[in-house]
């Protein structure tokens, strides 16, 4: 099992029920920047938040992240179970900041306060900058164009002919997530997913998703 953690192109890293890290692997380095040797025996959420709040200047309380002390992910894997995959920002050992979705694999034990908790993971960073890029021209649509209001109800139109279920996928596309991540989020498969992806483009008349959700910024339904 280690041989396939260690080639993987994922980054990978494994906690103990106390969130001390116990492995880390060569693409975790080459995403965070990070040597095991530095790794190893320190606290996940010593890593992964107190680096934020250094180049935040915020304190530990103040800041709002989901890796800290008895996260929920490791209150789950106590539990025996495996928590849902999220994204999260990070800073890397060269002081830039990244976002990396993050997927748990419980490794369990008879005893499980001596499971492991797997952690992989990799750079979404181009994606999260692209919706917030959206957002942000959406916001710099609605505040410095005055449309005609029958060309606004005329865009509104094309939204029309989408499903409930359609409108759900292109606001959870909206806040960043990818196929698999939609998928899991409405429990649904990925090919249904994908399906869903593609008539929303045609009945939005665009040639992406992004598009389609710079298109539902702009109608100002998102």
């Amino acid at each position: 099992m280690l041989e396939i953690l260690a080639g993987s192109v994922d980054g990978v890293y494994a906690v103990d029920m106390r969130q001390k890290i116990v492995f880390w692997n060569k693409s975790a380095e080459r995403i965070l920047g990070y040597e095991a040797e530095e790794m190893l025996s320190r606290y996940c959420y010593d890593v992964f938040t107190k680096s934020i709040t250094l180049a935040s200047s915020m304190t530990y309380e103040e800041l709002e992240h989901p890796c800290r002390e008895n996260c929920i992910s490791v209150k789950f894997a106590r539990n025996m179970q495996a928590g849902e995959s999220l994204s999260i920002p990070v800073i890397t050992k060269d002081r830039i900041r990244k976002w990396i979705n993050l997927t748990h694999v419980l490794f369990p034990a008879i005893n499980p306060q001596l499971g492991t908790l797997i952690h992989i993971f990799h750079d979404v960073t181009s994606d999260k900058e692209a919706i917030n890029l959206v957002a942000k021209l959406g916001k710099l649509v609605d505040d410095n164009m005055n449309r005609p209001n029958n060309l606004v109800d005329d865009d509104r139109k094309e939204l029309d002919p989408l499903t409930e279920r359609e409108r759900q996928v292109l606001k959870l596309l909206a806040k960043g997530m990818n196929t698999r991540e939609v998928a899991e989020y409405l429990v649904i498969t990925n090919n249904t997913t994908r399906n869903h992806i593609q008539r929303i483009i045609a009945k939005m008349g665009v040639h992406s998703r992004l598009e389609a959700v710079t298109l539902a910024y702009r109608q100002g339904t998102m």
